[in-house]
């Protein structure tokens, strides 16, 4: 009963992240559900989910590091000259 829960809300977790609007939201909801299937693969003797998991949870915990840093700095847009666009398509 207990595993089954974990499992749920991990599931819960994973479908809230994918419908985040913003990254700092979907990084939350992406490392509460990565703990929460760590906790339910070893309960549930599933080897393959915790290994996937634990190699997504310190992934998942550098990314929101790095939008905790980013999150002071100003957004910097590059100027593109005009029609570079169009050169671009027609290299192609």
């Amino acid at each position: 009963m207990l595993v089954d829960c974990i499992g749920l809300m991990a599931g819960a977790c994973a479908i809230a992240a994918t419908y985040a609007r913003n990254f700092q939201r979907l990084r939350t909801f992406a490392i509460g559900s990565n703990f929460l299937f760590i906790c339910y693969a070893v309960t549930a003797d599933l080897w393959p989910v915790f290994l996937l998991h634990c190699i997504l949870l310190p992934l998942n915990w550098r990314r929101m590091g790095e939008l905790a840093r980013r999150q002071g700095e100003p957004v910097r847009r590059r100027r593109v000259a005009w029609g570079a666009s169009e050169r671009w398509r027609r290299r192609a």
